[in-house]
């Protein structure tokens, strides 16, 4: 029980909040999963799609994960560059966080989720958790958050110690060492333009394979 509270965010170490970082999880999982449970894949899924596009985008700390992506380029631009960047690594970076997470699961009935523990630093928080895999094996996926008013909203995802943000970052150092960085943001309007199936591939449970090299993650806290 005492595990349980802590998980739901009912423990005294962050009174001022009123979910924890475990419990910000919990819910996105629990609703997105209502989403997965309830599709008929005979009708139409431009409605479940939608939401769980809404469901992402409301946990991901969007501005945050796009600083660590694009590293000291980032502090090159201007606001107007920054927002537009943001803009636009919004829905790469939904597209990307819903497909690390499905193309690693077991979908049946929906995400099943193990969580194992959170530690928080001020306003940065991490949470560990395993998921079950679609071998049947339980991978671990680490969570890093940042606290945002109330609420604590995620920066990054790693999956079995591979992180997703890492990868972007690596992604887009490679095309900026050869190409401007207006190319850069004209090759992510191109991929924001076709990414009307991200969240079709979620509410069904497949995609095709899509391996981006692993790159080394970003320089962060680690857990206690």
């Amino acid at each position: 029980m005492a595990a349980l509270a802590v998980a739901l965010g009912l423990g005294c170490a962050q009174p001022a909040l009123a979910v924890s970082p475990t419990a910000t999880l919990v819910s996105f999982f629990d609703q997105a999963n209502a989403v997965v449970r309830t599709v008929d894949p005979t009708r139409d899924l431009e409605e479940p799609r939608q939401a769980i596009r809404d469901l992402v985008n409301e946990v991901i700390e969007a501005r945050a994960a796009s600083a660590l992506a694009l590293g000291a380029t980032w502090h090159s631009r201007v606001p107007e560059d920054q927002d537009e960047f943001v803009r636009l690594f919004s829905t790469v970076l939904e597209r990307g966080f819903v497909a690390a997470i499905v193309t690693k699961a077991n979908m049946t009935g929906g995400v099943k989720v193990q969580y194992l523990g959170e530690s928080i630093d001020g306003d940065s928080a991490s949470v560990a958790t395993t998921l079950l895999s679609r071998n049947g094996t339980e991978l671990p996926v680490d969570y890093w958050l940042v606290r945002r008013g109330e609420r604590w909203k995620v920066q990054d995802v790693a999956i079995d110690g591979v992180s997703l943000i890492g990868n972007y970052r690596a992604q887009f150092s490679r095309v900026l060492r050869d190409y401007s960085y207006s190319e850069l943001v004209a090759k992510m309007r191109g991929e924001v333009a076709t990414e009307s199936q991200a969240g079709a591939i979620w509410v069904m449970g497949h995609m095709r394979d899509e391996q981006v090299v692993p790159e080394p993650p970003p320089v962060r806290q680690e857990r206690d």
